[in-house]
């Protein structure tokens, strides 16, 4: 469930931090663009075993933690069109 979130965290950290946009608005911001995230996270969070804030939370806490290999890894796969398996191991 916190995969399914993840999009919507990147969306927002992005913005954060390119545009300067607060984090409370940068989250409501990529809202709007994630509905089938958040839709399927609906779905599935019957599975779940924590409130949706938890899952909220981890999410932007996964994605602040790993934001500078997202970039790099970004910046490859757009220079490249691939990444390799092995950067994921």
């Amino acid at each position: 469930l916190v995969m399914t979130l993840a999009g919507w965290a990147a969306a927002a950290e992005w913005v954060r931090r390119h545009h300067g946009m607060p984090r409370s608005t940068a989250l409501s911001w990529a809202k709007d663009g994630s509905r089938a995230d958040w839709a399927e996270f609906r779905r599935m969070k019957r599975y779940g075993s924590h409130s949706d804030g938890w899952y909220e939370r981890e999410a932007q806490k996964l994605m602040r933690a790993n934001w500078s290999r997202i970039q790099r890894y970004t910046r490859e796969l757009v220079r490249t069109g691939r990444l390799p398996g092995s950067h994921f191991n």
